[in-house]
């Protein structure tokens, strides 16, 4: 068992009593497809790539990146996996997302159709991403003249649409390496793109050469290293949806911060990666806000109902801190606006709250606080590094009351809600566990537990 959630599963199964023998908890036959080791191919001894050997200086051969439409996009994916930007291009300006025109049940939000998007070319009204019961406005572009200064238009292909991105570079020709990198970081919530020169001082070139699962090969303090990438919180979910404040600009959310010496492109990507951390931890908040009256309303014990206050608090100090970093980066106050509950409901019946509590807590929590761990362990940059830590401790927390939560509710249950919390698990394991990253936790922390609550005792 891997040593970085030995404390993770210790702390889970203590506050569970090991329901289970040990060979139950042990789960040696996972289900097919979700769990085994998974993960990225292993790093060579001098993070080169899987097959070992020296950074490769330059991108041999090459294979063109085609865009939506099937035309090159102009970047190049390389032997090692690494991407480059060898030309500029016109890209298609293909916008992702549903037309609000197919999605006549949403709210008419920022727009109603794609004539409404006029702020920049290419626009068009859709619905998607964390916010998919409003139309919103989207816009694609064609060439670097539809971005603002300081960025670059990445095709769709290399991403999921033609999007404007942090831009340290534009093509290799800028380079004084002859290789200008697209960094792909996964936030946790979407992929975050930019363009960076390589360097010789690199120690990796593409995501696949660094060892944890949760790092990827980022330009950072003048050169590419491992660094973690994010994980999202346990915001409010409405209709099965995250909901999520906007961001607006106020001091009193971030708490203050001092960070290291970036480029301006480099400070943008962070501010937006961590001001996406603060709206969804301000979000847990009202999360754990809901969780508080469902426990009331079922009846449950003073520890639990003091669990999820303390819980609820956790969030609002995960909250300041993501807002500080994301202010701190930015050079500007950012802090959470508005949340929209007209539509919030308390549903109370037990099967329900057993598959939120499953989804969110027992797997979703339990993942996160081994994702917050993992990327504490790869942070180089100490106030970044300390939040990382504070975040691990609470959502281990927070990870252990949504089991024992689990363990009350199901003390007595009848079979409709023990079904209730089967088709919860398989559902979240078939959905996290597409993720390689989750599969190591799943298999020796999220299982394990699963049999303490006699989800999969053996027989």
């Amino acid at each position: 068992m891997a040593e970085r959630f030995r404390s993770l599963r210790i702390a889970i199964l203590a506050a569970l009593s090991f329901g289970c023998t040990k060979d139950a908890m042990t789960d040696p036959d996972p289900d097919p497809g979700v769990g085994g080791t998974g993960g990225a191919p292993d790093a060579g001894p001098d993070g080169g790539g899987p097959d070992g050997g020296d950074i490769l200086p330059s991108c041999p051969r090459n294979t063109q990146v085609v865009d939506g439409e099937g035309r090159p996009s102009g970047v190049v994916r390389c032997l090692d996996g690494s991407l480059e930007r060898e030309a500029l291009v016109e890209c298609a300006p293909i916008v992702a997302g549903t037309a609000c025109a197919d999605a006549p049940a949403v709210e008419r939000g920022g727009c109603a159709q794609d004539e409404d998007c006029t702020d920049r070319p290419h626009g068009r009204c859709v619905t998607g991403g964390f916010d998919v019961e409003s139309c919103n406005c989207a816009y694609g572009c064609v060439s670097d003249a539809d971005c603002d200064e300081g960025r670059s238009c990445l095709c769709a292909g290399v991403v999921g649409e033609s999007r404007c991105v942090a831009a340290g570079c534009h093509t290799n020709d800028d380079c004084a390496t002859g290789s200008c990198g697209v960094q792909m970081v996964d936030s946790g919530c979407g992929i975050d793109v930019s363009l960076s020169c390589r360097t010789e001082g690199d120690t990796c070139r593409s995501n696949e050469a660094c060892e944890d699962d949760y790092s990827a090969c980022v330009a950072y303090e003048g050169a590419w290293h491992c660094e973690s990438q994010g994980v999202c919180g346990r915001p409010l979910h409405i209709d099965e949806q995250p909901r999520t404040a906007p961001a607006v600009e106020r001091g009193d959310w971030g708490a203050p911060l001092q960070v290291g010496v970036l480029t301006d492109a480099e400070r943008a990507e962070r501010a937006a990666f961590w001001a996406d951390i603060g709206a969804l931890e301000h979000a847990s908040v009202a999360g754990f806000a809901r969780f508080t009256l469902q426990l009331m309303a079922l009846g449950a014990p003073p520890a639990l109902l003091a669990g999820a206050q303390r819980a609820g608090a956790d969030e609002v100090e995960h909250a300041r801190l993501a807002y500080g970093l994301a202010s701190a980066y930015a050079g500007r106050p950012i802090g959470p606006g508005k949340m929209k509950l007209d539509d919030l409901r308390i549903e109370a019946d037990r099967a329900t709250v057993m598959r939120d509590l499953v989804r969110e807590a027992c797997v979703g929590e339990t993942l996160g606080a081994a994702e917050a761990a993992a990327a504490a362990a790869g942070e180089s940059e100490p106030a970044v590094r300390a939040i990382w830590r504070r975040i691990a401790e609470d959502e281990q927390r927070h990870a252990v009351l949504g089991w024992q939560t689990l363990a009350w509710l199901l003390d007595g249950a009848d079979e409709h809600v023990r079904g209730a919390a089967r088709d919860a698990f398989a559902d979240s394991l078939a959905t996290f566990g597409a993720d390689p990253r989750h599969a190591e936790a799943i298999a020796t922390v999220v299982r394990p537990a699963m049999a303490a609550t006699g989800m999969r005792c053996a027989s």
